[in-house]
């Protein structure tokens, strides 16, 4: 499952430009910091309250869908990203999210038509070409997906998953030089990367938005 950015917080909204009254604003922070906590069923439950006060409150269904994400409920999180689209056409984060879900599903052609959209909405969301790159790495069109952690690192050069996804589309491609160079860079900016898998393989991940998102999730 890739990993959401409901760490990234993009803005934080007016209540008059999100639609939501001031229970449905606080029930959707509470229900934020808890899913900055992993607390996702908590989270989910705010987000139900949020949503029983403001039924077209857009931020609560692009952020509980988030949460039934992270809880591997992918289906359930598209239905609230559906919601979140009706209700706002132009919520590049709602498209990010979705695609997300379906690259958790596998179906990464549908991933690939809605984090075009996420592009087409904001060209310069790094974030949503590392999670299009990750949807071309899962049908194994590795130069595809190549370019375009080259053009998430274009506009993020410090986005450590991008080079580790990078040096994983490389190391499939047999390009192992090139693939160590990207992961020892992504090691340098985040340590984390230096951690093995259990079947040796190269890891890749893919982030929601909160901008979304999860860049995921939004602040009401």
């Amino acid at each position: 499952m890739g990993r959401s950015r409901w760490l990234v917080l993009f803005l934080v909204l007016a209540i008059s430009a999100c639609g939501g009254s001031r229970g449905a604003v606080e029930h959707t922070n509470t229900g934020l910091q808890l899913q900055e906590q992993g607390l996702f069923g908590e989270a989910i439950a705010e987000y139900d309250e949020a949503i029983r006060l403001e039924p077209d409150y857009t931020v609560a269904y692009n952020n509980r869908g988030e949460a039934y994400r992270n809880l591997g409920q992918y289906e359930r999180a598209i239905q609230d990203y559906d919601k979140a689209i009706s209700l706002d056409l132009k919520l590049a984060l709602a498209y990010s999210n979705r695609g997300l879900a379906y690259n958790d599903l596998g179906q990464y052609e549908r991933a690939i038509q809605d984090h075009d959209k996420a592009i087409g909405l904001d060209p310069k969301d790094a974030l949503a070409y590392n999670n299009r790159g990750a949807a071309y790495l899962g049908l194994g069109q590795y130069e595809r997906a190549i370019q375009d952690y080259d053009k998430a690192i274009g506009l993020d050069p410090k986005m450590a998953i991008a080079y580790n996804n990078r040096g994983a589309a490389y190391a499939y491609q047999g390009r192992y030089e090139r693939a160590i160079q990207d992961h020892d860079t992504a090691i340098s900016l985040n340590p984390k990367y230096a951690l093995p898998t259990t079947t040796g393989a190269w890891p890749t991940q893919a982030w929601g938005s909160t901008r979304g998102p999860s860049r995921t999730t939004t602040r009401p």
